[in-house]
């Protein structure tokens, strides 16, 4: 369960901001297009730093699909509110918020059983690096 649980803060980098709490007027619409390529960056990051061997590719290949996959979801969702953050109510603004929060978990819900996958591939040195990795992750997002 240590790995699940620094999953679910450390890659919450893939998104964080969709889900920063302050408001995000003054954002034009498509600020988040820059987000495909903050993905591509992070998991080329992690797939060296994690040292994936070619027989465990099958495994990374899931993980960085559903890691785009929810970039991209997330980039949309992020636009969508930066789009019509103008005269919003503080209501509706929650119920926005919410919408983020929700897409959120459901990414992290399809995320975390490709990373179980890797993870169950990996050598237990291999491992350590994960769980270093995702410790430096939740260090980070404390920070901020």
């Amino acid at each position: 369960m240590k790995v699940s649980r620094a999953l679910i803060i450390g890659l919450g980098l893939v998104a964080p901001a969709a889900l920063a709490q302050p408001a995000v007027s003054g954002t034009p619409p498509g600020a988040a297009q820059a987000q495909p390529d903050r993905v591509e960056k992070h998991i080329a990051d992690m797939k060296r730093r994690l040292q994936i061997t070619p027989a465990q590719e099958p495994q990374w290949s899931g993980f960085a699909s559903v890691m785009r996959e929810n970039g991209k979801r997330m980039a949309a969702l992020y636009d969508k509110r930066a789009a019509n953050q103008a005269g919003v109510k503080a209501t509706d603004d929650l119920h926005n918020y919410a919408e983020l929060t929700r897409a959120h978990s459901e990414d992290m819900q399809r995320l975390v059983p490709a990373f179980d996958a890797l993870y169950a591939v990996m050598p237990p040195a291999q491992q350590g690096l994960a769980d270093k990795l995702f410790q430096e992750f939740q260090t980070r997002r404390r920070v901020k």
